[in-house]
């Protein structure tokens, strides 16, 4: 069973990079583009990893931790 992951940024390119990376890495992967967006889905999700940007609109990285 593959680790979870929930990579949390703003940018898409850097969102859809990561993602690509860890998911050839083995990794099972959900994304999010706000802290708000994030909140529900590691709910959903159960991740193991967080990856989060620090510098995000509305809800910083540390308020979505």
């Amino acid at each position: 069973m593959a680790k979870k992951i929930l990579i949390i940024d703003d940018e898409p390119e850097i969102l859809e990079t990561t993602k690509w990376a860890f998911e050839l890495a083995g990794f099972d992967v959900s994304t999010a583009a706000s802290g708000e967006e994030a909140l529900p889905r590691a709910e959903e999700f159960h991740p193991e990893v967080l990856l989060i940007d620090y510098k995000l609109p509305q809800m910083s990285g540390l308020d979505v931790l």
